[in-house]
């Protein structure tokens, strides 16, 4: 239930993806390849969500945490925190990201396994796109384009 809470907080979607690197394993000959990699290590706290409706990005308030943020470590491990209704739940998981198409993917064990998402960075503001998000109100995984965005703690 923990790691099922964490997944809906993250608002994943289930796609696949291929060339994936993490930052661990990232060839450090190859700067161009390493920036978005190298971009997200650190603390991203989370700041709002959005669902693309006739064109538009609109923000939404469905399955937001009162507190959430993603901590990316050097060593391809990320740790996940979220608070809602008062109860604070943690996961750590792994990352890979393809530094040239922004696709990361989230795993316990088996990368084939992974939750998948494509991510940007500019500057201290990361975008977190995705397919589809869990509704709690309806209580059914919702179809569309949605965003979220993150904000590097200093």
């Amino acid at each position: 239930m923990k790691t099922k809470a964490i997944i809906l907080f993250l608002i994943l979607t289930m796609l696949s993806g291929t060339a994936l690197t993490s930052c661990g394993s990232v060839n450090d000959n190859d700067k161009e390849l390493n920036i978005l990699s190298k971009s997200i290590i650190g603390k991203w706290n989370f700041s709002k969500s959005y669902q693309k409706k006739d064109g538009k990005w609109q923000e939404i308030t469905f399955g937001i945490p009162e507190e959430g943020w993603h901590h990316y470590n050097a060593d391809g491990t990320v740790t996940f925190h979220s608070r809602m209704n008062g109860q604070d739940e943690d996961s750590e998981m792994k990352w890979v990201v393809n530094n040239e198409t922004g696709e990361m993917r989230w795993y316990e064990s088996d990368p084939e396994k992974a939750l998948t998402v494509n991510v940007s960075v500019n500057g201290d503001t990361m975008t977190v796109l995705y397919s589809r998000n869990f509704d709690p109100t309806v209580g059914q995984v919702v179809e569309g384009e949605f965003k979220d965005v993150l904000i590097r703690e200093k």
